[in-house]
This record gives C-alpha cells, sequence and structure tokens, in this order.
C-alpha cells in the first residue's frame, strides 16, 4: 500500500508516479530506486519545490512534474521484488519470495538476460551454480573424473559407435578446436578443400593459410544449399584428400545436409573434418553414419555450458593415422593432447576448472532434455520469434527447407528507416541482446533461438520487439 507505482511510455520515458495501486498488478512498475539523478534535473526538481504551498512534497512527485518536460528514463527489470515490509501481513508475503532471493543472491548478476547472439547463449542457473566448487587441482583423480564423465557423454552424443570415436578438449573458444582440427590433419601430399559459405568457412581459410597448408577454397552461394554436382566436380579435378566444411553456418543460419555430403566423402574416400559449433548439441550428428574423421565444436552455444572449452572428437582410426605427422602447434596439437589425456583423462595444459564444472552440468542437462526435444524446443522458439520479426516488415535469407532454425538473418529492406544500433540498444536495456550481421555489403542482423530460454521467455523478447516497433516501424509514415 506504500509503494509507488511509475507509468511509463512505449519509449521508456516516465510519466507519472503515484501510491494507487494499478486494476492491471500484472503491469505494475514498482520504484526501486533511482540509478542516476543529472544537476540540470534536480534544480528543476528544486525550482518545482520552491513553488509549492506546503513543505510536506514527495520526490516522487517532483520528478512526475519534471518529466512533463524532460525525458527520464525509466529502467523495467522484472526480476527484482519490490515491497515495504509494514505489517505482519507483508512480513509473511515476503517470506514467501525470500527463496527465490537467496537463489539469485548466490549469483552475482541477478538480472534475467536474454542472449539472442550466435554464442554464448543463456544458461541456466543450474549450469551458473555449478561452478561454484571448493577449490581443486586439475591433477586430482576428482577432477579427472569430471573430465571423464565429460568426454563418454559428447563421444556418446558424436556417434552410434562411441566406442570408435575419442573426444579431446582444448582450453580456448570454439575457434582453437577448429585451429587444432585444421591444422593437425592435412599433412605431406595431402589437399584440403574448404567450402566457405560465410564467416565461419573464411576462418578455416585463415587458419590454412597461417599454417601454410595445401588447400583449395570453394565459394558457392551463402544463401543457398550447397550444389552437390560442383562439389562433386571441385573434389575430382583438384585431387582433393581432405574436406573442411561448417555444418551450420552461423553467418546466414543455412545448415548443410550431411546425408548428402556423405555420399561425396565415401565416394572419394575422403577426410571429413566438420565444424559443427552451432550444431552440435542441438541437431543430430552420427560420425559413423555421416563419415565425419574430424568434428570441433564448443561447451556454449547448443550444450549451453559457459565458453571457454573448445573439443575435436576424431575417429580413432583417422586419428592414429596422423600420430606421426610433424607438429605445427605445442598447444593445438590434435594428436599430443589426445596422447596425454588418453589414460589419465588430464588436460595437457592448466584448465578453466569452473568451466569445466559448469560444461559436466550442461551436459547432464542436455541429457535430460534430450537432444532431439532441445532441436524441437530451439524450433518452437524460432516461429515465436520469427512470427513476431515477420509481422513487423523483416524476411529471412535462408528458404526452409535449407534452415536450421537456430541462428537467422533478417535482411533491413533498403527504404526503411530501421537503425540496428538504436534497436539493440534498447533491447539491452531490456536485458535482450541481438546480434550484427557478417554478410558482405548486405544490410543484416541476426538473432539466435539457442540457449536456456522457454516460450515464457520468447513471449517477453516477442513483446519487447513488438513494444519497440510500435513507436519506431520499419517504414515511418509522414
Amino acid at each position: 500500500g506504500d509503494e509507488v507505482n511509475i507509468d511509463v511510455d512505449l519509449n521508456e520515458q516516465l510519466k507519472s508516479m503515484s501510491k494507487d495501486r494499478p486494476h492491471n498488478l500484472k503491469n505494475a512498475h514498482i520504484l526501486s530506486g533511482i540509478t542516476k539523478c543529472s544537476l540540470s534535473l534536480l534544480n528543476q526538481m528544486n525550482a518545482i519545490y520552491s513553488d509549492q504551498n506546503s513543505a510536506q512534497v514527495d520526490y516522487e512527485d517532483m520528478l512526475s512534474s519534471a518529466a512533463e518536460s524532460t525525458r527520464i528514463i525509466s529502467i523495467v527489470n522484472p526480476d527484482i521484488h519490490v515491497m515495504e515490509i509494514d505489517t505482519i501481513d507483508h512480513l509473511a508475503i515476503a517470506k514467501t519470495i525470500l527463496p527465490e532471493i537467496k537463489q539469485h543472491n548466490l549469483i552475482n548478476h541477478h538480472e534475467r538476460k536474454y542472449l539472442l547472439n550466435p554464442g554464448p547463449a543463456t544458461i541456466s542457473d543450474r549450469v551458473k551454480l555449478a561452478q561454484v566448487i571448493p577449490d581443486i587441482c586439475p591433477r586430482e583423480m576428482e577432477f579427472n573424473g569430471v573430465v571423464s564423465e565429460i568426454k563418454g557423454a559428447i563421444e556418446s552424443m558424436a556417434s552410434s559407435k562411441a566406442e570408435d570415436v575419442t573426444a579431446v578438449l582444448f582450453s580456448g573458444s570454439g575457434t582453437a578446436s577448429v585451429e587444432s582440427m585444421i591444422s593437425s590433419t592435412v599433412h605431406g601430399h595431402d589437399h584440403l578443400l574448404i567450402v566457405n559459405q560465410g564467416a565461419y568457412g573464411e576462418r578455416m581459410v585463415q587458419i590454412a593459410k597461417v599454417h601454410q597448408l595445401p588447400f583449395t577454397e570453394y565459394k558457392p552461394d551463402p544463401l543457398i544449399k550447397l550444389n552437390l554436382d560442383e562439389l562433386d566436380k571441385m573434389i575430382d579435378q583438384n585431387g582433393i584428400t581432405h574436406l573442411a566444411l561448417v555444418h551450420h553456418e552461423t553467418t546466414t543460419g543455412l545448415l548443410n545436409n550431411l546425408n548428402d555430403i556423405s555420399v561425396i566423402i565415401k565416394k572419394y574416400n575422403l577426410t571429413f573434418c566438420l565444424d559443427a559449433m552451432s550444431s552440435f548439441g542441438a541437431v543430430t550428428i552420427d560420425m559413423a553414419k555421416h563419415h565425419i574423421h574430424f568434428c570441433a565444436a564448443s561447451s556454449n552455444k547448443n550444450i549451453q555450458g559457459t565458453a571457454g572449452i573448445g573439443f575435436v572428437i576424431s575417429d580413432r582410426a583417422a586419428l592414429n593415422k596422423i600420430k606421426t605427422a610433424p607438429k605445427r602447434t605445442v598447444y593445438l596439437d590434435l594428436y599430443n593432447q589426445y596422447h596425454y589425456s588418453h589414460a589419465n583423462h588430464q588436460f595437457q595444459f592448466t584448465p578453466p576448472v569452473q568451466t569445466i564444472y559448469a560444461l559436466r552440468e550442461a551436459l547432464r542437462e542436455l541429457i535430460q532434455e534430450g537432444i532431439d526435444k532441445r532441436y524441437h524446443r530451439y524450433q518452437t522458439l524460432w516461429k515465436q520469434l520469427h512470427s513476431c520479426m515477420d509481422r513487423h516488415g523483416f524476411s529471412h535469407l535462408i528458404s526452409p527447407e535449407d534452415h536450421g532454425y537456430l541462428i537467422t538473418a533478417y535482411l533491413v529492406p533498403d527504404d526503411s528507416s530501421f537503425s540496428f544500433n538504436h534497436f539493440h540498444d534498447y533491447l539491452y536495456r531490456h536485458h535482450i541482446t541481438v546480434y550484427p550481421g557478417k554478410i558482405g555489403a548486405l544490410n543484416t542482423f541476426r538473432m539466435a533461438t539457442i540457449g536456456s530460454l522457454r516460450s515464457v521467455d520468447m513471449d517477453l523478447i516477442c513483446e519487447k520487439i513488438s513494444a519497440y516497433f510500435k513507436t519506431h516501424p520499419l517504414h515511418s509514415t509522414t
């Protein structure tokens, strides 16, 4: 009864404040504090106060009066609980929400954030809290058991013949595992074909250049599925022995069909190196069925762990073939890392210990949910988001049959007044993160539908997006 209720407009500007309770409590915004007050606003409030007949005036009244001529921003945070405890009944209510407050207080950042960037993804409190552990040396047997569980889970997810593959973990981002995979597997008279369909295919090209690998770059149209006849021709004419491909190109959202590509791999007996960074953990991958010899992925994105661990899953027979190959790096040599960790499940070099515990918990979550069900949840989130974006005039670049429904590049119409930076900053103030595009001259931005998000979260996200376009339509009318 003594809380201050705030009324804001669609531009997040303060309209009024009152101690009268609104009829719809769902939409009630309660004042929890003032973050920043400029000197000019303070002077304006003081001037308004000086004109009052009574000295018994609340500062909320002064702010409301000042808001008639001054832009005062109200930041809405639905994750903060605010109430005053004046009575025994109030105390009883407060005790019911105290457990949730205590859980929030175990984590440094209380706010619920919604990451629609391609990764790292939104993670659960369960994964966050898994990092709060007693200090431990990563050479202890207890820690080795954690690593062993992680490797076993990854291997089971990667192949229907898990006994034929082995996972090697690296401290680093996903690019570390891709660089290990590319630089460790191409030697001597090998000839690598890199399919470049976007920024992450381009990254493999950069890796091949730095390590001076014998390679050919194939740049098909990045917005349509691979032309298999062209791919077959490239392999046949260039004496290709290795193929490197991004399964799901996060530049656009294009998902390559592994069933079709595996036919060509088998036809030419190629060594297949797959970047599955943004597909592993959502899209089913079977290294045995798809003739994949090396597969790189990471702890974040669809696995929904914290960033910091990359890994390469290797076919054991293919891995043994590079055993005696010349080493190009110390830290990222795939066979050396495998050989060191195989017997004792230790990292050769010091790992980020807490990140490992978070990864174990994230994998347990994934096993509990199931890969197919997780992908279905992501696709459901995509349908919600795309319905909203389509309603506001945006189209995406990839046709439905080639789309992964994990990350989407939206095209900004040439004749629109849309500003991505303004859109980004508005959503960021509401704890929602979106990401710029990476497709040459095309004006795009990207939105992912992965991570620990539910339909109710996407409802809130779409509500904020719609509120933005009510005041900032794609095509302004004059």
